[in-house]
């Protein structure tokens, strides 16, 4: 590929070089051309490596190309100049012999060296000549002129043309876009009365579910299921509810109001009223009065039953505030119920007083009395665990060939009996049945 390339570039080269050699002497191009033929031709088949004629495909080339083809253009300038040297020569002799004749000849030959003969050799001829090329000039610009104006006019018409037809275009759109928002308007117009009128049957649906509602809520305060009808108002939905809670809370006021003060269920109803009215302060402090009444009442139940864990309890969860006349109540009924109590009744006075003294702390006569029960309790567990080791004892040593066993088990329950009632007594079983089992 590589010495295909540089042979092409020689031959490349050696063209550009006989073609100029023949611009300045076809003889000299000619005799070139014929070494080349000649030289082209015996590498053909003898290869001249001296001369660079040593590959037969760059030899044939170089004769074909510069040989034979550049041969024939050498003859053909040659000939050329020839033509030329011999039409010089033949005008030159015209021009002597025959002016007429030379003139017409050159100038179909060349027309601006035609002039310039014409005008040294005819000057009249030459003026008439120019005048009449001015003349048609003028004809022709005249003629040119009124193309000119025949196009602008015609581009004129034509842009006027294209101008009404644009603008009727743009009136032929404007109407089709006024038509299409017309026809969108009232489209618009046509889904917005449809959603209004769909609008309107819901909310007159809602509406008679909500009168439906309120009815049932309003016949459900009439009943006193209140807990009920508290519950109604979470399902009333979220629209505009003014009405309907002025209603309800209107009927439910007029129910309450008509009701004793102390009837049971105050707390329920005052509940319904301040969920009904959430900002209403009032509703609020009627509910915590009531359930605080409520656990009062629970608190003296439980104390007039002796259930004093219980009361204890929910004393404990009556919360802060002024519970100063509670308190009193409750120490009242616990006062009706502990004294009466007979003094052995140890447990029953030790819990009493511990409500008691909880109820107020300040009181000595109170706290000296949980100590003194707190005691006995106290003694009296310890005098029953002691019975029941002596008596775990004496039953142990009775049994034949078990006193060391006995002894252990005295020992270990005598240990024990200072950790509490029931354990010690627990403990002392298990150590009894162990030892049943190893003299069993």
């Amino acid at each position: 590929m590589k010495r295909f390339l540089i042979g092409t570039l020689k031959l490349i080269g050696l063209s550009i070089i006989f073609a100029f050699i023949a611009g300045i002497s076809p003889q000299v191009a000619k005799i070139v051309g014929i070494a080349a033929l000649v030289a082209g031709g015996i590498a053909v088949i003898k290869p001249l490596p001296k001369i660079g004629l040593g590959n037969r495909a760059f030899a044939f080339f170089v004769a074909l190309l510069i040989g034979g083809l550049g041969l024939t253009a050498s003859n053909t300038l040659e000939k050329t100049k020839i033509e030329e040297a011999a039409q010089v020569a033949r005008l030159a002799e015209l021009k002597v012999s025959d002016v007429d004749t030379y003139l017409i000849v050159l100038r179909d030959i060349d027309e601006d060296r035609w002039l310039n003969e014409l005008e040294e050799l005819r000057p009249n001829a030459f003026q008439a000549e120019m005048d009449r090329r001015a003349k048609q000039a003028a004809e022709r610009a005249v003629v040119e002129a009124a193309r000119a104006e025949e196009e602008r006019l015609a581009k004129a018409a034509e842009e006027e043309r294209r101008a009404q037809a644009e603008e009727a275009a743009r009136v032929a759109e404007a109407a089709r876009a006024e038509e299409e928002r017309l026809a969108e308007a009232a489209k618009a117009e046509e889904e917005r009365l449809a959603r209004a009128a769909e609008e309107e049957r819901r909310a007159q649906a809602e509406q008679v579910e909500l009168d439906a509602k309120v009815a049932e809520i309003l016949a459900l305060i009439r009943e006193g299921k209140w807990v009920v009808a508290r519950t109604m108002l979470g399902r009333l939905g979220d629209g505009d509810l003014t009405a309907a809670h002025a209603e309800i809370e209107a009927a439910a006021l007029s129910i309450v109001e008509s009701l004793p003060a102390d009837l049971e269920g105050t707390d329920d109803r005052y509940a319904f009223l301040s969920r009904l009215r959430p900002d209403n302060p009032e509703y609020r402090e009627k509910v915590e009065q009531a359930e605080l009444n409520a656990k009062v009442a629970d608190i003296l139940e439980s104390i007039r039953e002796g259930n004093w864990s219980t009361a204890r309890l929910a004393l404990g969860r009556l919360g802060e505030g002024d519970l100063n006349a509670s308190y009193d109540q409750f120490e009242a009924a616990a006062l009706a119920v502990v004294r009466p109590l007979p003094a052995s009744d140890l447990n029953g006075n030790l819990k009493g007083y511990e409500l008691l003294s909880k109820l107020r702390p300040d009181n000595a006569e109170y706290r000296s009395k949980v100590k003194r029960y707190a005691a006995r309790v106290e003694e009296a567990r310890r005098s029953r665990d002691r019975s029941r080791a002596a008596a775990e004892r004496q039953r142990l040593a009775s049994v034949p060939n078990a006193d060391d066993l006995a002894k252990v088990s005295g020992a270990l329950m005598g240990m024990v009996a200072a950790c509490g009632g029931d354990v010690s007594y627990q403990l002392a079983r298990r150590l009894t049945h162990f030892g049943d089992s190893q003299t069993g």
